[in-house]
């Protein structure tokens, strides 16, 4: 797990307290440093400036997860599935924030589906050469392996 500080992520978000990407950058690195309640802090300041952005809710998905909170996973991914009814969602953040909620055969659907569609955000979220190390519970499952295989990254 990452390990350094989020002094200049820190930094960065004093320089511009209106920069969406600074917020979601410090809240990246809280999460990946175990320091979930700030990272929720700084994740739902995120969402209010973004007009709760999808990246954002999926990886504040991600973070309640690591943190235990499995119901507020849960609720975030529901949302997600809720608004993709009405307005369009990058299936790669549905598939992450699937996994989140541990919702196995909905991951890998929105994953072949992000596949599919050639969904820039796989680059990010499941290349092996980028993969966030925030994704490891999409790797715990066979399935989702296989996918990854099939369509070239693995």
């Amino acid at each position: 797990m990452y390990r350094g500080s989020p002094g200049t992520s820190r930094r960065a978000v004093e320089l511009d307290s209106e920069s969406y990407l600074a917020r979601m950058i410090l809240q990246f690195v809280l999460h990946m440093n175990g320091q979930f309640e700030e990272s929720v802090t700084i994740a739902e300041s995120a969402l209010a400036m973004s007009g709760r952005h999808s990246w954002s809710m999926a990886g504040l998905a991600v973070t309640f997860a690591d943190w235990g909170k499995s119901a507020d996973a849960d609720s975030m991914y529901a949302e997600l599935l809720a608004r993709a009814r009405r307005q369009y969602i990058p299936p790669a953040h549905l598939a992450y924030a699937a996994a989140a909620a541990s919702s196995e055969n909905d991951a890998i659907r929105h994953a072949r589906l992000a596949f599919e569609i050639r969904d820039p955000c796989c680059q990010i979220f499941f290349s092996r050469h980028i993969r966030l190390p925030i994704f490891p519970r999409g790797d715990a499952y066979p399935r989702f392996r296989k996918l990854l295989s099939e369509m070239g990254f693995e």
